[in-house]
């Protein structure tokens, strides 16, 4: 998925879609063309859970891939030899 980020009607001017797009026609006024492409990734989700309440609301994501999830990171065993 592509998109564009907005901030109520504009374009959200710290969007990195948008900087480049600028960029672009930029160069494109100079005679200069720049070729770019988005940066492809993705994210692999053990769960997400939306709570919505009539006073909050949130998401929780867990990922075994994330560091923010609780998750243990490393499993770290101490070795002793004598």
């Amino acid at each position: 998925m592509i998109c564009a980020v907005y901030r109520g009607d504009e374009r959200f001017s710290k969007d990195p879609r948008y900087v480049a797009e600028n960029l672009d026609s930029m160069l494109q006024s100079k005679g200069l063309r720049a070729f770019v492409s988005p940066k492809l990734g993705f994210l692999i989700f053990d769960s997400v859970n939306i709570y919505v309440d009539s006073w909050k609301r949130f998401v929780e994501i867990k990922s075994s891939e994330g560091c923010w999830s609780g998750f243990a990171l490393f499993n770290i065993a101490r070795v002793v030899t004598t």
